[in-house]
């Protein structure tokens, strides 16, 4: 935070601090802070920019809650005020609010409360402008010691659930379910309470459902409730109106008169028929129906999504204050990862099973990135992290359950992908080189990653893993 000295003559060099208040009209309030603070007002966020101003505070007295909404978030979305303290009164919506500050407090509170986010600002490890989205987090949550990150509901949005905070620090860079993945896999953030958990769309992860009965036997929507009978005497159960004959209820099967309900017959519970296929029923299948993508899924095919607070980990708090990052590769251990000892010892166990059982295909792929160092050193960490963390989210889209990933060096990932043959690994290798090409298409320095790939039906006789990973690992360096 800039600051600008004012002389006094009682202490010498005292800091004024610099005020920014919006309203659509001049505000009698204005003048309580003007003994603190260097005030200025504007009513629009636009002709705040043209001064070039950099403030320690904004105050926002909003007459509608699209005015406090403009005004908020081009603040959190700026470059320079996104961690800037910000206090809204007046009308503000609900995901707005978890923007801001709170209510505008008194000279004195804002005061005090300034001198406190100082004090952490001072602390913060500097880093090198713009800052990288996690360091902007990091920095805006250091700034605000036990502050959660909420989500807020929304019928109208996709998911139902967004997290406000984190799509305006994004700078629309990422995805904000993969940025709070990354986050969390990274244990810069730790989760709180459960807000709420939610079935979603297992293909456009969209909460807009309805579901529907079917026919269990041909999937047709087409079916009717039916009141059915059940006969003592022979057991046959069928819809009422094949027990009726002439205004009497016969059984259809053994021709019995049914005159006394408990006796001769009973309606057990209600049953329905399709009137495509027949069939009937007493229960039958639910369907869930996308609204989004018009998809149907079983309903045991949604994926169960829990909506959680987060708050700043022990680890975040340490990486604001000294600066220190995870090594770049680090996103790639928390993904089907097992150390190098236990990927061998699964690689050994493959090996056998697939000289026993050539049916029992497997295939690997080794992911070698060439000048990450270099990279590193020219751009820094936080640009060559997010060129990695584009590639990584890709390889997990592509990952199954029962793969495997370790790493052997710093620069070099492993996948053992069971079940694979020669030309699901030749599918799985073009789609990730062309994956990093696409990533880095505008940028003029490039990270280069080589693949060595290799299938069971390559493998040579007596070679175990270490052996085999070593043969590899000599085609890539």
């Amino acid at each position: 935070m800039q600051r600008r000295l004012q002389l006094s003559t009682k202490q010498g060099f005292q800091v004024s601090r610099k005020l920014i208040y919006f309203s659509s009209k001049p505000n009698e309030r204005l003048g309580s802070f003007q003994s603190e603070f260097d005030c200025q007002h504007f009513d629009r966020f636009d002709a705040f920019l043209q001064t070039e101003a950099r403030p320690d505070v904004f105050l926002i007295q909003a007459d509608t809650g699209d005015y406090s909404h403009d005004i908020l978030t081009r603040i959190r979305g700026h470059g320079d005020y996104y961690c800037d303290l910000c206090f809204v009164d007046g009308e503000i919506a609900g995901s707005d609010k978890l923007l801001s500050d709170g209510g505008i407090p008194d000279p004195d509170a804002l005061a005090s409360r300034l001198s406190e986010v100082e004090d952490l600002h001072a602390a913060f490890k500097r880093r090198d402008e713009p800052l990288y989205r996690d360091d902007r987090l990091l920095k805006y949550l250091w700034l605000r010691p036990g502050f959660v990150i909420r989500a807020h509901y929304d019928w109208s949005s996709p998911g139902f659930y967004s997290y406000p905070l984190l799509e305006a620090l994004s700078f629309s860079e990422i995805d904000v379910r993969a940025w709070l993945r990354n986050l969390s896999l990274k244990k810069f953030l730790d989760k709180q309470e459960l807000q709420d958990r939610q079935r979603e769309c297992p293909h456009c992860r969209s909460t807009h459902l309805s579901f529907i009965d079917v026919c269990p036997n041909c999937q047709s929507i087409d079916i009717e409730k039916q009141i059915s009978l059940h006969c003592f005497v022979c057991g046959q159960v069928g819809p009422q109106q094949e027990f009726l004959r002439n205004g009497v209820l016969i059984c259809p099967k053994c021709e019995t008169h049914l005159r006394q309900i408990g006796s001769d017959y009973d309606r057990p519970i209600e049953n329905y028929s399709c009137r495509q296929c027949d069939h009937f029923f007493d229960e039958g299948d639910v369907l869930a129906r996308c609204a989004v993508c018009s998809r149907s899924m079983a309903v045991e095919d949604l994926v169960v999504n829990k909506i959680y607070a987060w708050k700043l980990s022990e680890l975040g708090q340490i990486v604001a204050i000294r600066g220190a990052m995870t090594d770049i590769l680090s996103i790639f251990t928390e993904m089907n990862f097992v150390p190098q000892e236990l990927f061998l010892h699964n690689l050994d166990w493959i090996l056998l099973q697939a000289e026993r059982y050539p049916e029992c295909t497997f295939s690997m792929l080794g992911l070698y990135f060439v000048n990450l160092q270099q990279m590193v050193d020219m751009l820094g960490s936080a640009r060559v992290l997010q060129k990695v963390e584009g590639f990584a989210e890709r390889v997990r889209e592509s990952l199954r359950k029962p793969d495997l990933c370790t790493r052997s060096t710093e620069n070099m990932v492993w996948l053992l992908l069971p079940q694979t043959g020669s030309e699901g690994l030749s599918s799985l290798k073009t789609r990730l080189e062309r994956s990093i090409e696409q990533l880095q298409e505008a940028d003029a320095q490039k990270l280069v990653c080589e693949f060595a790939s290799f299938s069971s039906e390559q493998r040579n006789a007596g070679e175990n893993a270490e052996l085999l990973l070593a043969r590899l690992r000599s085609e890539l360096i």
